[in-house]
């Protein structure tokens, strides 16, 4: 399994967030949309993945917690993102 939680946002991990989180077939690096670092676009994802956990800073640092599971990161977008990818996969 691809370690998603080293990946910075940008548009490899916006294209990992449409083809395993939103199921997505017919996407491409030039056309998806910017979930890793627009919250508009990271909630649609947010909304399905906080009915089991919740988002919060703690310090510097967005966090989502699901179960026993925190995962952080630098930006709120960037945690969903995180956050969904890995959920997504178990």
């Amino acid at each position: 399994m691809m370690r998603y939680q080293t990946l910075q946002a940008g548009k490899e991990l916006d294209l990992l967030v449409a083809k395993n989180v939103m199921k997505w077939k017919d996407v491409e690096e030039d056309n998806v949309p910017d979930f890793s670092t627009d919250i508009a676009y990271a909630w649609r994802i947010a909304e399905d993945l906080l009915t089991k956990g919740s988002l919060y800073k703690e310090a510097s640092e967005w966090c989502i917690k699901i179960g026993d599971q925190v995962y952080r990161g630098k930006t709120a977008p960037l945690v969903i993102c995180i956050a969904a990818l890995i959920e997504t996969s178990k």
